[in-house]
């Protein structure tokens, strides 16, 4: 049986992205699973260690089901639910604070929904931002809805669920595309003397294209960004794919030692995190004594995140995140 998979991916592989993307679409209508195995026997063969070109031709056409990577993001943004402006900004962005409309003291919009918006007779302050953030208009967490701008007021916007075919291949393919993004910053990891990481300009270029690819993603709306958001917090899908369990179906190659050995260097990465001493009267409180354990993608972005001194393209993607309410409450 293993064979005969093995066989017809070969014959997959041959088709070349698009029409290799339209045969597994076909499949998934008849087996999830054995869509499932498809792509991860064929992203396994395209993987190459050093350059993600090729590979990430391939992602694009297989979560867009084939189309056209483009006309895919016009489609999808069409189901764009989210009535939040999480306009996602970086050093030296104009920004706005109302102390008036705000929930919570780091509470900020963008110049747009500020001028849209009217703040007249409140304490409000324009600033510059020294490191980077997010715009919360539409945010009831983060300000009272009497200063959301025109455009992310309640019941704004009116948009209906996407049709189930429309990002069935996406939901297949994106946990692999953010396993792919991890697999790079474990394989960057090369520690300095004082056990911090830096990433090099050299390093940068090997997780560019995958992270690019990811934040042209989560720019289709909504609807794809919970997608992404899933793939990122889904305990499951880290458990398959982060460990050992989905490495058994794999042929014995060189790019199955490639995935092995980032484990390994994962877990030397958790072990040069400085342990604090904790007081004998505290030794049985639960989360004092224990290992860090991450269950999560997003867990482990975040700690590499913070492992290379905080990286801008890793920081704006996640940000980017923030107008899915479930992730919000996850991160």
């Amino acid at each position: 049986m293993a064979e005969a998979i093995d066989d017809e991916v070969d014959g997959i592989a041959k088709l070349g992205p698009k029409f290799a993307a339209i045969h597994i679409d076909k499949k998934l209508k008849v087996s999830l699973q054995l869509a499932k195995k498809h792509v991860n026997l064929l992203l396994h063969r395209l993987l190459d260690t050093n350059d993600d070109t090729d590979c990430v031709v391939w992602y694009r056409y297989l979560v867009a089901a084939g189309n056209e990577f483009y006309d895919f993001k016009s489609e999808v943004l069409k189901y764009d639910d989210a009535s939040r402006c999480g306009l996602v900004w970086t050093a030296n962005f104009v920004a706005y604070r109302c102390r008036t409309c705000g929930v919570t003291p780091c509470m900020s919009i963008c110049s747009d929904c500020f001028h849209n918006s009217d703040h007249t007779g409140h304490d409000f302050n324009m600033f510059r931002s020294h490191a980077g953030g997010a715009c919360d208009c539409g945010d009831v967490h983060a300000m009272r809805h009497t200063g959301f701008c025109s455009n992310h007021v309640p019941g704004k916007r009116s948009v209906q669920k996407p049709p189930s075919h429309l990002l069935a291949m996406a939901e297949l393919v994106v946990p692999r595309i953010v396993y792919h993004f991890v697999l790079r910053l474990r394989k960057l990891c090369q520690p300095e003397r004082n056990g911090s990481y830096k990433l090099t300009e050299v390093m940068k270029e090997q997780y560019t294209q995958v992270s690019q690819l990811l934040d042209d993603l989560s720019k289709m709306g909504g609807a794809m960004k919970h997608v992404i958001c899933q793939s990122l917090c889904n305990p499951e899908n880290y458990k398959i794919l982060s460990s050992t369990e989905d490495l058994a179906v794999l042929p014995n190659d060189d790019k199955k030692k490639f995935k092995e050995s980032s484990i390994d260097e994962y877990y030397a990465a958790l072990l040069t995190l400085p342990t604090p001493s904790i007081p004998e009267i505290l030794q049985d409180c639960p989360g004092l004594s224990q290992i860090l354990v991450h269950t999560s993608f997003l867990q482990e972005i975040m700690f590499w995140m913070v492992k290379y001194e905080f990286p801008e393209k890793i920081i704006t993607f996640l940000l980017s995140l923030l107008t899915d309410v479930e992730y919000k409450a996850s991160s």
